[in-house]
């Protein structure tokens, strides 16, 4: 069922980069920002395309210089943690007990500063 054409190109082979040297990560694709989601801080559709300052820096020892950045731009990806957040209250709420203040947390205990009577 493959066209004849198809028969007679070579297979591509998808190996390592011929280049000699690697270039520097300047720009990354926010996922959000191509499907237009809103975000506190953004205020009409954007390029998805975006400079690397806009996401946020992650240590990694596997990636060079040690550092990768995150998947979605800084907005989105505060968003997402806020949303995350807030669904992991609503699925686990606390514990009334947990909420009570202990008796006597407001006391402040000054022991360090105690002086002997000279």
């Amino acid at each position: 069922m493959e066209p004849e054409d198809a028969a007679k190109k070579p297979p591509i082979n998808s190996g390592p980069s011929s280049a000699p040297f690697e270039l520097p990560t300047t720009h990354k694709v926010c996922p959000d920002c191509a499907r237009l989601v809103e975000a506190p801080g953004i205020t009409d559709p954007r390029d998805p395309l975006r400079p690397v300052e806009e996401f946020f820096e992650i240590k990694a020892k596997r990636y060079t210089d040690e550092k990768r950045y995150s998947a979605y731009c800084k907005p989105h990806q505060r968003k997402r943690n806020n949303d995350y957040r807030k669904q992991a209250r609503r699925d686990n709420p606390p514990d009334e007990e947990a909420r009570a203040p202990r008796p006597g947390a407001g006391r402040v205990r000054r022991a360090h500063r105690v002086r002997a009577a000279a």
